[in-house]
């Protein structure tokens, strides 16, 4: 009987979940090809989520919006609907060739792979139909811009047009056409805020001539936007150019060290105070890419045991813990130092959430389930988790009695 109610249930689980999903929109699955292909035939335009596993509102997008029937009936209506993730497979030259930049990027694109219409960002059920709807009227992608500037890219006013319009699309040509803008106005406009700000956000390289320019005249750019505020839009420039070599590492690929001297060599030329904070930085990442665990937990015990980092905080803490605990590392020592790390999280944090501890609790669980001599310990947090979890539930249920009273107040004084 036990096993024929299971069956029950799970045949309604998967009618319930089969309902839910024909109600969406239908995404279709293959190569970019056979998609296109099939636009061709469907004489339909593509509907493109570009999202990543990361992504927060991509995650929102595809549970609470993309599930509804009325966007499903209109989508799979009007469009051939594909998903791809854009740091995985095909999805990475795919990102490439619409420039996408953030997530999520929406995009309407025809048979031929032209751009008919991008939007951005989470949009509820009413927003994104009168997104698409837009698509299906023609779009708003203003080809005639990117025309004028490649026809035209001394021209500031022409350029600064076609900036604009990629800056509104977090298209990712904004920061080379940004370039372009910039290596064609007068050096001293950099000092306008509007300049001043397009450098912050979109020059890259600490080797730009842009970035010469303002080192070369850092009294005047201190004395309009402050020293401290300059400092810090300098010292991005030097960690995201770190964080662009690791990058590469993160995809496979092997650290280039010979650019990350240059980089080291230009932050002493510079005298940047921040130097030695980029160099571990990255050289701790890369072990955590390459999964040099040993090396990893030596290279932070280390700093910490010379004291290098003045006030490291819980969530310094969980960053460093954090690679071990999602590793399948089993060895003593390297467990240690990331069950040390844990237990400081739990010391330096400032703030309470059932949500924060739990998933704390959870990661000091997973790394005493592969040590050694550790069944007390274990038991003790799984006890801990376990009353955590009750709290978690409890509270849960108590805010939703103050909500109902409240309301109930509400009501009488009406």
């Amino acid at each position: 009987m036990k096993k024929l109610t299971l069956l029950v249930i799970l045949s309604m689980f998967s009618l319930f979940t089969f309902a839910d999903d024909k109600d969406g929109i239908q995404f279709d699955h293959g190569s970019w090809a056979e998609i296109t292909a099939k636009a061709k035939d469907a004489k339909k335009l593509i509907f493109i989520d570009c999202y990543t596993s990361w992504c927060g509102p991509c995650k929102r997008l595809s549970s609470e919006i993309f599930t509804l029937k009325d966007v499903g009936d209109f989508f799979n209506k009007n469009f051939i609907n594909y998903k791809v993730d854009m740091e995985k497979g095909e999805g990475v030259t795919l990102a490439k060739k619409f420039h996408v930049g953030a997530f999520p990027t929406l995009l309407w694109v025809d048979h031929k792979g032209n751009i008919v219409h991008r939007a951005l960002g989470f949009k509820k059920a009413e927003n994104l139909i009168a997104e698409a709807q837009k698509a299906l009227d023609g779009g708003d992608y203003n080809t005639d811009l990117e025309k004028n500037y490649k026809k035209n890219k001394n021209n500031p006013e022409i350029v600064k047009a076609y900036l604009n319009s990629l800056i509104k699309a977090l298209d990712s040509r904004a920061g080379e056409v940004a370039q372009q803008y910039l290596s064609i106005i007068p050096k001293e406009q950099y000092l306008n805020k509007e300049n001043y700000d397009l450098i912050a956000s979109r020059v890259q390289s600490p080797f730009s001539s842009v970035i010469s320019y303002i080192i070369e005249h850092r009294s005047a750019f201190d004395e309009k936007f402050t020293k401290q505020n300059v400092d810090e839009m300098l010292n991005r420039k030097y960690s995201k150019y770190a964080d662009s070599l690791v990058k590469k590492v993160k995809e496979g690929k092997e650290f280039d060290e010979v650019n990350f001297q240059k980089l080291i060599a230009l932050m002493e030329q510079r005298h940047v105070e921040s130097k030695d904070q980029v160099i571990e930085d990255t050289r701790i990442k890369v072990l955590q890419y390459t999964k040099d665990w040993k090396a990893y937990v030596d290279k932070i015990d280390s700093l910490i045991e010379k004291g290098f980092y003045k006030d490291i905080n819980a969530r310094t803490y969980s960053l460093w813990y954090k690679p071990v605990v999602e590793s399948d590392c089993k060895d003593g020592k390297v467990l240690k130092s990331a069950l040390d790390w844990i237990n400081m999280t739990f010391k330096e944090s400032d703030g309470f959430s059932m949500s924060y501890y739990m998933e704390i609790w959870e990661s000091k669980i997973k790394v005493l389930e592969r040590m050694e001599n550790k069944a007390d310990e274990l038991a003790k947090a799984r006890i801990e988790l376990a009353f955590i979890k009750e709290l978690e539930i409890k509270q849960d249920i108590d805010s939703k009695e103050q909500m109902r009273l409240l309301q109930m107040l509400n009501q009488e004084k009406h």
